[in-house]
């Protein structure tokens, strides 16, 4: 999906599976040098920074990676949510003196996303997507370790702040949460 030519006759190319691979040549004859993978999601871009001697690499998960072109070695920097925010939640009770610098919020996409978010540097701490549900219209945060989501197609999940659902309702609702 991206290619970038480095000055030494090898280029880095990046996958639709989140791979990619360091090769050395020139004309038809090219030798693999290295491979890694990101995640499994395509590779949607990769630049050269300034020193030449690592890469910025964005996949459609929304995760931005370094990586060094010695070894290729990734470190992630930040990650995004893919689609449009649809609904966020913050705890509806106040957090126990005893949680000192844990502060949360809580994100539901149109893809179906919902990513919790640490406020203290807002850095995505969890993150959970489930296939066929649609959007996540909407989200409470009833206790500061828990979220509830409602979903386009009327079920009602409840996770926790790790991305892992505690419990389902399947059919919650015919047509739909809408708030």
């Amino acid at each position: 999906q991206e290619l970038v030519t480095l000055p030494d006759d090898t280029i880095v190319c990046g996958g639709g599976d989140g791979s990619f691979t360091k090769l050395y040549g020139r004309d038809l004859t090219w030798q693999k040098v290295q491979d890694n993978r990101l995640d499994n999601t395509m590779v949607k871009s990769m630049s050269l920074v300034a020193n030449g001697r690592e890469l910025l690499v964005s996949c459609a998960s929304g995760a931005v990676y370094r990586c060094a072109i010695e070894n290729l070695q990734p470190t992630l920097l930040n990650v995004s949510n893919t689609s449009a925010v649809t609904c966020i939640a913050f705890p509806t009770v106040e957090y126990p003196s005893s949680s000192s610098s844990i502060y949360y919020f809580a994100t539901g996409t149109r893809s179906g996303e919902i990513r919790l978010w640490d406020l203290t540097d807002y850095a995505c701490v969890a993150a959970m997507k489930v296939p066929k549900a649609g959007g996540v219209l909407c989200l409470v945060m009833p206790e500061v370790d828990k979220v509830l989501s409602g979903w386009q197609d009327g079920s009602v999940r409840c996770s926790d702040t790790a991305g892992r659902q505690l419990w389902y309702l399947p059919t919650a609702h015919r047509d739909g949460n809408t708030a």
